[in-house]
Parts: structure tokens; C-alpha cells; sequence
């Protein structure tokens, strides 16, 4: 029997009185649905029903069947994943920063002095001290 999820039924047919089961492909709410005859007869009295693979199956071999479980060899491994390709960050660029310019506080009196200076340069007014 090929690997994968299996509907199993485990019932006991009309006119019966041992348990039979049954091993279906398709997905157990179509084995399952009460207009479906195809898979199990209307009068049946279902037992158990499951999805899954031989470990199920086995299962219900003991409880059902008194069939013990085979001693089996574990699945093989699957085969190792490629590694993931690892991207390189690129470096970002530095913020540059500009420095906020804090402006001096003038006095009234050094100010009234320069307005001055100015007026004597410009009426020509210089004399040995000026600078």
C-alpha cells in the first residue's frame, strides 16, 4: 500500500457478527456521507472510522483483531534541505547631521557703537584709531 492519509472504517456488515475493515482512498466525510452506498452497504453498524496511515491501521489490527503491532524499521529521513543563501546587508549610508548655529545675544550699547563706527567710516571721518 503506497504512503499517505487513508480513510479507515472499521464496521460490522449485515447479517455478521465479526468486525471487517475497510481501507478507502478518498477523504472520510465522502466515505462517511448517508448517500454514498458506494463505499459501505446502508445496514452496516460502523465501529470506528479514522484517517490516517499504517500506524492507524496497526492500531486498530490490535484493538478490533488482536493482531500485534509488526516491529517495523522507522521511515527514512528526507533528505537534507539545501542551505538558504544568506544576503549580504548592504551598508548604509551615514545621516549627516547639521549642527544647529546658536546666535550670540548683542547688546544694545555694543550695537549702538558698531551703527556709529559705520557712519564715521562711511562720511569719511577715520582717524589712527579707527581699526
Amino acid at each position: 500500500m503506497a504512503d499517505g492519509i487513508k480513510t479507515i472504517v472499521v464496521h460490522i456488515p449485515k447479517r455478521c457478527r465479526k468486525p471487517k475493515m475497510d481501507i478507502f482512498d478518498d477523504h472520510i466525510d465522502k466515505v462517511n456521507n448517508a448517500r454514498s452506498k458506494k463505499y459501505l452497504p446502508e445496514d452496516t453498524n460502523i465501529i470506528v472510522m479514522g484517517m490516517g496511515g499504517q500506524g492507524l491501521i496497526d492500531s486498530y489490527n490490535k484493538k478490533y483483531f488482536g493482531i500485534p503491532i509488526p516491529n517495523r524499521p522507522p521511515p527514512q529521513e528526507p533528505t537534507p534541505k539545501p542551505p538558504k543563501k544568506v544576503i549580504k546587508k548592504k551598508p548604509t549610508k551615514r545621516k549627516v547631521v547639521k549642527k544647529k548655529v546658536v546666535k550670540k545675544r548683542v547688546l544694545k550699547s555694543e550695537l549702538k557703537q558698531a551703527f556709529e563706527k559705520q557712519k564715521a567710516f562711511i562720511n569719511g571721518e577715520t582717524d589712527k584709531n579707527f581699526w
